[in-house]
């Protein structure tokens, strides 16, 4: 992992790392435990059995990963083909609205979900 200034855009108490292929804004606190040199630690959750996929489709898989620090949610965004992958060049990551929407709602005083990393 690969740790990089990101000028210009609000962390929100999160880190800016390059691991594997991907730009990820992640907690610092976390870091370790959700990265790895290639990205987010897939193989070793599956093999410690604290993966579990809870919704998968043709978009977006979400995935729950019982951490020995707390039960993490993973949205996994995927491009279903050329042209989708065409508009999210276009009109920016999924991921990185869902978090902006979701730090928006929380600065309203409004209860959300807590974003601890983004890539």
């Amino acid at each position: 992992m690969t740790s990089l200034p990101r000028p210009g855009t609000p962390s929100h108490g999160l880190e800016h790392l390059h691991c594997g292929d991907v730009d990820w804004d992640v907690d610092p606190r976390l870091a370790d435990q959700l990265l790895g040199p290639d990205g987010l630690r897939w193989e070793q959750w599956r093999e410690r059995g604290w993966l579990q996929t809870v919704k998968s489709g043709r978009h977006r898989s979400v995935h729950r990963v019982t951490l020995p620090g707390g039960v993490y949610y993973v949205k996994h965004f995927r491009a279903a083909d050329r042209w989708a992958r065409w508009r999210r060049r276009l009109r920016g990551a999924i991921a990185r609205k869902e978090w902006q929407a979701a730090a928006r709602v929380r600065q309203l005083g409004i209860p959300t979900l807590e974003v601890v990393a983004v890539g």
